[in-house]
């Protein structure tokens, strides 16, 4: 049977109301923005409702702060409340924030109000130790961190810090590694910086030296060491060797020269760097090595005579420590030393030894060693005298042996009987003197004096007008 036109007409117009009767029945979504809290200075929770969810399918919704960014909460909202903490990245700038609910369907997006909050104010109120080498660990605390480590920024003067633990009021932070200290009374600064806050301790940091090695491992006393490591520059410390204070030479950030010094009595050296309370012994020890003499010259002489050894290991690579590190013996005597280097000594022959043989011995701190041939000491001896006859006012030539190379300044004297005389010029085996030309004429022996030692003549001379 066919339906009249009428009929259609008015089945469509049914099927028209109750399409419009379904779509005003359809329910539109309902948010609200409940409350922020700042948990930190960079931290809030947002906390929102979801009054109505609505009939359209849901495509996001969250939380919108700060006009363009959001934190997406997915898209299966259920009625009743709900809350997000967003944090804030050390970058911004800003010291308040601001947000809103939201709820995005397929129709579009509905917001709660937007509520502002301030951010607290971060507080450092202790940081410790405040010594400290890079890689240690340090706690910062105070107020208002981030419970996230990485959006806490720590700053020692300019160089970043590694946050390895944070709460709302504590931080343990890393001391960055290539830090100086600033000023040798200051030190380092201390910065912390979150969100858009950032304060500075109100006490610095100093960072204690780091000792890596020393060069070289052996020597003399007197020797010149070298430490390195760093942060040296600004830091007050002390070099200890076996427990006696080391002379420092020069200081640099990165490396500390100091000398062996001269009460070393061992022979192994144990070598530590104290700073702060603090005491590092540096890795291995410094051997005190012992002399060699590899010759002496001359090996003959009378009281007096200077006398060189050469040699090596005699004392330090320096003079810093003189005289006192090596001592020079004849015998039981002991002999005075003029100048003394690590290859080289110079000594005196004294005009105390007994004539003859002497066993020649140096020590130093640590070593005593005798040379492998002796030193003798000679006996001047006048051979002849020319002329035989000589006027007043003429020179007489003493000839002979073992005078001395040099007249020595103590005991250095010619007789005519006993008158002395002046001495015009002098070898080991010649002076030649100038006899006065007030010198009562007679016969005379001549004796020579130098160094300790006398010599008379068999012969006579005999002066005469």
């Amino acid at each position: 049977m066919k339906l009249s036109k009428l009929a259609l007409g008015y089945i469509a117009f049914i099927i028209i109301v109750l399409g419009a009767c379904k779509e005003d029945e359809a329910i539109d979504p309902a948010v609200r923005t409940v409350e922020i809290t700042a948990t930190s200075a960079a931290s809030v929770m947002v906390r929102g409702s979801i009054d109505e969810v609505g009939t359209y399918n849901v495509l996001d919704y969250g939380v919108e702060y700060n006009s363009s960014q959001k934190k997406s909460l997915g898209n299966r909202p259920t009625k009743g409340s709900f809350e997000t903490e967003i944090t804030i990245s050390t970058e911004n700038y800003n010291s308040y924030f601001f947000a809103r609910a939201y709820l995005t369907n397929e129709k579009g997006t509905v917001y709660g109000e937007s509520i502002q909050v301030t951010f607290p104010q971060i507080k450092v109120t202790n940081t410790a130790p405040l010594t400290g080498k890079a890689g240690d660990r340090i706690t910062i605390t105070g107020s208002n961190f981030s419970s996230s480590p990485q959006d806490n920024k720590v700053l020692f003067n300019d160089t970043p810090a590694t946050v390895v633990e944070s709460t709302n009021n504590k931080l343990v932070v890393e001391v960055p590694q290539n830090i100086t200290n600033t000023y040798y009374y200051y030190g380092i600064r201390i910065t912390v910086r979150v969100g858009s806050q950032y304060i500075t301790a109100t006490e610095a940091f100093k960072v204690l030296p780091t000792v890596n090695d020393f060069s070289p491992k052996s020597g003399n006393v007197g020797t010149l060491v070298t430490l390195t490591g760093n942060n040296f520059s600004g830091s007050t410390f002390n070099i200890m060797i076996n427990g006696s204070s080391a002379s420092i030479n020069n200081t640099t950030n990165t490396s500390v020269s100091f000398y062996i010094p001269n009460g070393i009595k061992q022979e192994k050296l144990k070598i530590d760097f104290v700073s702060n309370g603090v005491t590092t012994t540096l890795p291995g020890e410094f051997t005190i090595l012992a002399p060699e003499i590899t010759s002496f010259t001359p090996k003959k002489g009378i009281g007096g005579s200077l006398v060189t050894i050469t040699g090596k290991n005699f004392m330090g690579t320096t003079q810093y420590y003189g005289n006192e590190a090596v001592k020079v013996k004849l015998g039981d005597i002991s002999c005075p030393v003029q100048s003394a280097n690590a290859t080289e000594i110079k000594f005196n022959v004294p005009k105390e030894i007994a004539i003859g043989t002497h066993t020649l011995s140096i020590t130093t701190p640590v070593h005593t060693i005798n040379a492998s041939e002796q030193f003798t000491l000679a006996s001047p001896k006048i051979t002849s005298l020319s002329p035989t006859t000589a006027m007043r006012g003429t020179y007489l030539t003493i000839n002979g042996e073992n005078f001395g190379s040099t007249q020595y300044s103590y005991e250095t004297t010619v007789l005519l009987g006993t008158t002395a005389v002046t001495i015009y010029s002098w070898t080991e085996t010649t002076i030649r003197v100038y006899i006065p030309t007030n010198m009562t004429l007679g016969t005379y022996k001549v004796t020579v004096n130098n160094g300790g030692q006398s010599a008379t003549s068999a012969d006579s001379v005999i002066i005469t007008n």
